[in-house]
């Protein structure tokens, strides 16, 4: 990526999986953090999983490259801890967090020794904890999530930085479990489907349905003619809080589901955009 062959900004959400590249592998070069800066600053969506990170980029000391604790604590909106141990083998979702309720076995597809332990800061909020404790008797944490804007930019973005490496899950049922609540969280549609292939005669998008829900609810877009579409959710405040159909696509008829676990009650609105033309939809969600 930092030879500049990959465009982050061409993709609404991207997953880093960083494994166990440490001072000596730079985990993040300076080239690469101007990249992740620029991608965060304009909306993106960031996943990044590594067991070294913070021993990395977090420490005060000279670290691999100018810039790194200041990137790690802005950009990555963590505080280094700890550099742990093998006996922090599982991670566990906090009450209220986007994993709530998920647990995992860490270290199984291979050794995992030094697993982060991370504070949450600057606006973040603690995810995952470890199973071990600190000195203090509180929890080790092991991942945190953000929504918010990122640097001086004024468009949200979102980050999910487990302190561990992702891929050491060594059940696909537990990681593709925690791989849907960063999903959801994202607001990345999992289930987008062409109805069929009758041509619309206009740009429309259905009412939701059902209509109040909980958790989930479907829409139906209707496309004339190929182009570029956007469908984004917003909360009352004018907020975008989900981007959940984006890019150029088919005439067609496009029915998809949002899942608003992660969203407390209220009312919202889904906004479709099309050319100049645009719908706008009522959504309330009632727990």
């Amino acid at each position: 990526m930092s030879s500049g062959t990959i465009d982050l900004t061409a993709y609404s959400s991207v997953f880093w999986l960083l494994g166990d590249e440490s001072t000596a592998d730079r985990t993040l070069t300076f080239a690469e953090q101007i990249k992740v800066k620029a991608y965060l600053e304009a909306g993106g969506n960031l996943f990044i999983s590594g067991s070294e990170i913070g021993w990395d980029l977090g420490r005060s000391h000279a670290a691999s490259e100018p810039g790194d604790l200041s990137f790690y604590q802005n950009y990555l909106k963590a505080q280094f801890v700890y550099d742990g141990t093998s006996s922090m083998t599982a991670a566990q979702g906090i009450a209220g967090s986007i994993f709530e309720g998920l647990t995992v076995t860490i270290g199984q597809t291979y050794p995992e020794d030094y697993p982060d332990d991370i504070q949450p800061i600057n606006g973040a909020s603690a995810a995952l904890i470890y199973n071990a404790q600190r000195t203090d008797g509180s929890s080790r944490l092991a991942g945190l999530s953000y929504a918010g804007t990122f640097g001086s930019s004024i468009v949200q973005g979102k980050l999910v930085y487990l302190a561990f490496p992702f891929e050491t899950i060594g059940s696909a049922t537990y990681r593709n479990a925690l791989i849907q609540r960063v999903v959801t969280f994202f607001g990345i549609p999992t289930d987008v489907l062409q109805e069929d292939k009758t041509i619309p005669a206009t740009f429309s998008l259905s009412q939701n349905y059902p209509n109040p829900f909980n958790p989930s609810t479907r829409l139906t877009l209707s496309i004339p003619s190929r182009g570029a579409v956007s469908v984004k959710i917003f909360d009352l405040l004018g907020r975008e809080v989900a981007g959940i159909f984006d890019g150029e696509h088919n005439a067609g008829r496009y029915v998809f589901d949002w899942d608003a676990t992660m969203f407390p009650s209220g009312t919202y609105f889904a906004v479709a955009n099309f050319g100049e033309s645009r719908q706008i939809k009522k959504l309330l969600l009632l727990r």
